[in-house]
């Protein structure tokens, strides 16, 4: 965008509305979604590895078996979100869980979000808000939880802590 009466160019926002879509199973390495808001949609087993989400609003999102390794999430909206995993339909009984490996949650509200048998190694969790979420089973492998509040989480047997 650019100021008409003093000619100075500012960056569009890359606030998205893609409340309640539903974007299973698709493709979004490296995308940019800062401060998008995407409360409500569907994004069951979606690579979103590498994306910017940065302030994104996921609240109550359907993130089953969403790959967000190496993604940065600072600030982010998470509530009620659902990161367990994927049961896949086969003779196998499959399952196919979150990967957060190295992911960037600081400062991220992730209350009540359901985080069982997540992988959250190495992720940084630096004063999250994971207040009544359910960790159970999660893999916190050298996670960073500093400042972490998880008043009333479900951390029955979780793997690294």
């Amino acid at each position: 965008m650019v100021d008409t009466e003093i000619g100075i160019s500012q960056p569009e926002s890359s606030g998205h509305d893609l409340r309640s879509v539903n974007l299973s199973a698709a493709i979004l390495q490296s995308s940019v979604l800062a401060g998008a808001k995407l409360a409500g949609s569907v994004l069951a087993m979606t690579d979103m590895s590498l994306a910017d989400l940065r302030r994104a609003d996921l609240s109550s999102a359907d993130l089953r078996g969403v790959n967000l390794e190496r993604a940065t999430l600072t600030g982010a909206n998470l509530a009620d979100a659902r990161l367990n995993p994927v049961h896949i339909q086969s003779g196998t009984g499959h399952v196919w869980r979150a990967n957060l490996h190295r992911a960037r949650l600081d400062g991220a509200n992730l209350r009540n979000a359901d985080l069982r048998r997540v992988n959250l190694t190495d992720a940084v969790l630096a004063q999250a808000d994971l207040r009544g979420a359910d960790l159970q089973e999660a893999v916190l492998t050298g996670a960073d939880l500093t400042g972490a509040n998880l008043a009333r989480a479900n951390t029955t047997g979780v793997i690294g802590r």
